[in-house]
């Protein structure tokens, strides 16, 4: 098995795991986060947004880890997802100051997945 394959494969499990679990129970969800009381509204958010999303990012990864013409869109995916959350993270860096409980370990998983993803489409691309 590829680095690409095992990469998408521990995605998949990861955000599989994580998405039901956030759909099942998003408000142990959000106090894992460091945000426990949420309205309605709030765990309706929680269960499509982390739920919903992060169980069809899976699907994609699953697919990629399936089928090798998945693998480019499923690790472009991973790039522009967690990417997106990092830039968002550091810009919020001066408006609300450093992370602090688990979320440190959420930008950790977010920097590495992407770093991993564009490292392995640089990979793929001059090969």
């Amino acid at each position: 098995m590829n680095a690409t394959r095992i990469f998408l494969l521990l995605q998949a499990i990861i955000f599989t795991v994580f998405g039901l679990y956030s759909f099942l129970n998003p408000h142990a969800t959000m106090e894992l986060l460091g945000a426990p009381s949420m309205s309605a509204m709030g765990v309706y958010e929680m269960r499509g947004i982390y739920g919903g999303v992060s169980i069809g990012a899976a699907l994609l990864f699953w697919a990629g880890f399936f089928k090798a013409d998945m693998q480019r869109p499923a690790l472009y995916f991973i790039l522009a997802y967690t990417g997106g959350y990092i830039l968002a993270r550091v810009a919020a860096l001066p408006l609300d100051g450093m992370p602090y409980g688990k979320m440190p370990f959420f930008i950790a998983f977010e920097a590495i997945s992407a770093l991993i993803a564009l490292i392995l489409l640089r990979r793929q691309s001059t090969s």
